[in-house]
């Protein structure tokens, strides 16, 4: 046996499903979602250009009361079109609130978004209004 970071669940002796990394598990209203089925899910939707889910740093500690955040380069469409289509994809309990529409992510020179910077864009995004 090799202790994998993994979560998996087992269909039969044979099948499993891959739940995702345990450090991008989050568990929310007793369901589990991985970050990155989110962040797939919300950049499979034609308009968005490019879009993450983040879980904002307050929320952090309290596990009891998660809501996550979601922030997206979507030009063309309006907050409440792309909501429309989350609903399409996900449970309602992944519904990101706020979600923020940018003009692009804060990607470093490497093309990677460093959480540090990835919060930061956050907190200034909050502070500013956003059209819908």
């Amino acid at each position: 046996p090799v202790l994998l970071s993994d979560q998996f669940e087992l269909i039969d002796k044979s099948h499993f499903v891959v739940l995702g990394r345990d450090a991008d598990l989050l568990n929310i209203a007793g369901k589990r979602v991985s970050l990155a089925d989110l962040n797939h899910k919300l950049n499979t939707i034609p308009g968005i250009m490019d879009g993450i889910y983040l879980l904002p740093e307050t929320q952090e500690s309290n596990q009891d009361e998660l809501r996550l955040a979601a922030m997206v380069v979507a030009p063309e469409m309006s907050r409440a079109e792309i909501m429309a289509s989350l609903r399409e994809k996900i449970d309602h309990v992944y519904l990101p609130r706020p979600l923020i529409k940018v003009d692009a992510l804060p990607y470093n020179e490497v093309g990677k978004l460093p959480r540090s910077r990835l919060m930061k864009f956050f907190r200034e995004q909050l502070t500013k209004k956003y059209d819908n």
